[in-house]
């Protein structure tokens, strides 16, 4: 799957031709060598897929997830919102090898005679065309970026930038340092639905919403669960309300997405809930799981009694006459 993508000239046919181009002009080598190359190999495909990340440099710090330019083509760039301790904590978490230059410095490489290693922690790119004031070699920023439909150039309703964003607008490639913890969150959040749920289903069964055949314990039990995973719910909802709102950048769109996701589900709950609410005001009206209340619809000639659980009105055993 590796594609080797050379200039129209190159090695010593292109300093034949140019010479120490990189020392007169800059700009063109980069463009000959680098600019002119990707973009003959790009015109067979509909976009490429970048690391480009937002703190490399000043020229990046307008980066997005994805981004439409001149030509109908996609950059992607799943990084764009990462930093680098986000780098080296998935690089030590996964066991990635590090490339033998990086021990010796150089934090970024590039062509051999524009490389230096890096004098500046703070900045990784510093060692690239040192003492030129130089950051960029022109396959990034050449580009033209195009506005969608609506929206702005390089991002707009279907390409808005975000934490960094899918299509559809929500957060999707988020750094590894939170991933693990989000995932956590989420199945919580999933565990307390499936406990509502059951809740909503054994209330049906033992008698919150239907005639009751087990003890008040029982039902006691399951009501309490029920309120526990609607406020486990609720609670693990509204941090990720509030951890999403504190990194989004577009607060309609977080109205849009964060809270549009969230509900639907727990609505579907309460709907179910209501839907059974008419079986409950029957219950209640045979006494619930109160005998006191249900020994009253019993008619005269008949008796009320329970049994294991099960109360109902009885026929009165017949004697025979000896």
């Amino acid at each position: 799957n590796l594609i080797l993508q050379r200039p129209k000239l190159f090695g010593e046919a292109f300093r034949a031709e140019h010479g120490a181009l990189y020392e007169r002009d800059s700009d063109r080598c980069c463009h000959l060598n680098k600019v002119e190359p990707q973009r003959e190999l790009l015109e067979r495909y509909q976009g490429w897929i970048t690391g480009v990340r937002r703190d490399q440099a000043e020229t990046r710090k307008g980066a997005e997830t994805l981004e439409l330019l001149e030509g109908e083509k996609l950059k992607v760039q799943p990084l764009a919102r990462w930093t680098r301790p986000d780098v080296e904590a998935y690089i030590r978490d996964h066991a990635i090898p590090l490339h033998p230059l990086f021990a010796q410095g150089y934090a970024s490489i590039g062509c051999r005679p524009c490389t230096r290693p890096c004098s500046n922690p703070e900045n990784e790119r510093a060692g690239r065309w040192a003492g030129t004031g130089k950051s960029e070699c022109g396959i990034h920023t050449s580009w033209q970026k195009v506005a969608p439909e609506g929206g702005t150039p390089g991002h707009g309703p279907e390409l808005d930038g975000g934490e960094p964003r899918r299509a559809d607008g929500e957060k999707s490639a988020k750094p590894p340092a939170s991933r693990g913890r989000n995932l956590t969150i989420e199945g919580l959040r999933g565990f307390s639905v499936v406990v509502v749920c059951y809740h909503i289903h054994n209330m049906a069964i033992t008698g919150g919403y239907l005639h009751p055949r087990y003890g008040p314990v029982a039902t006691s039990l399951i009501s309490g669960l029920g309120r526990f995973g609607v406020l486990m719910f609720f609670m693990i909802s509204g941090y990720l309300i509030v951890q999403s709102l504190v990194r989004s950048d577009s607060i309609p769109q977080f109205l849009k997405h964060r809270v549009w996701r969230i509900y639907p589900v727990f609505i579907v709950l309460h709907l179910t809930t209501f839907s059974l609410g008419p079986w409950s005001d029957y219950a209640r009206g045979w006494g619930g799981s109160d005998p006191r209340r249900r020994s009253t619809r019993c008619s005269s000639s008949r008796t009320f009694s329970c049994s294991r659980g099960s109360c109902r009105c009885r026929w009165p055993r017949r004697t025979r006459g000896r």
